[in-house]
């Protein structure tokens, strides 16, 4: 074996993406972490997720249409089915490679369609002008791109409908620490109509429901 493909430690798990997925449908996720050669499987500690395929990545690759360069050991991409009766909740995983097993992670099994941040370094979505625009009962798959990080999205909402957002943040952990993030809902003006820093029911992960007074997005 060259010098260069040597192991020098257990493997590591530090991310996953997207950190969750819809109830009943398959999906891609993508594992990141230090020391992921020869992936063989995924050791589930809650039951409904089973693992389709399972495929490390290496040189030019295209990731969420996006086509980076990865090194060898750094991201392996697991295909996994969600049944139809999964719970919805975080479950816990495992990836487990020829070399040993990873450390604990959480990926939540909601009843909604996931999609992506668009955000990129030269596509910004951190003003109204800019904003993302989502669609209705939908989760939106986050990314903290740096310190003080703003995401905005853009959702529309006819007179006496609810709106109710939520974070999944620290209930499923993060490379560096706990994150503690605000959530605020403005109005098509810009003015601020709720925000939440914390809850009572998830601590540092804030959420809020409100009724809209009128039409806007």
């Amino acid at each position: 074996m060259a010098p260069a493909e040597l192991l020098a430690g257990s493997p590591r798990l530090t991310r996953l993406s997207p950190t969750g997925g819809q109830r009943g449908t398959p999906g891609d996720v993508y594992f990141t972490g230090l020391y992921l050669q020869e992936p063989r499987d995924v050791v589930f500690y809650e039951p409904g997720i089973r693992v389709v395929s399972i495929e490390p990545l290496a040189g030019d690759v295209v990731i969420n249409g996006r086509r980076v360069k990865v090194k060898p050991g750094i991201r392996v991409r697991v295909r996994l089915q969600l049944a139809k009766d999964c719970p919805f909740r975080p479950h816990g995983l495992r990836l487990v490679t020829a070399h040993g097993l990873t450390e604990y992670r959480r990926s939540v099994v909601g009843v909604v369609p996931v999609v992506p941040d668009e955000e990129t370094s030269t596509k910004r979505n951190d003003q109204r002008s800019t904003a993302q625009p989502v669609a209705l009962n939908r989760t939106v798959h986050g990314q903290i791109a740096e310190a003080f990080d703003v995401d905005v999205y853009r959702v529309e909402a006819r007179r006496g409908d609810r709106l109710s957002a939520e974070v999944e943040a620290a209930r499923i952990g993060g490379e560096v620490g706990v994150p503690d993030l605000y959530l605020g809902l403005c109005d098509a003006e810009g003015r601020l109509v709720a925000s939440a820093d914390d809850s009572a029911l998830f601590i540092q992960d804030p959420l809020l429901s409100v009724q809209a007074q009128r039409h806007s997005r």
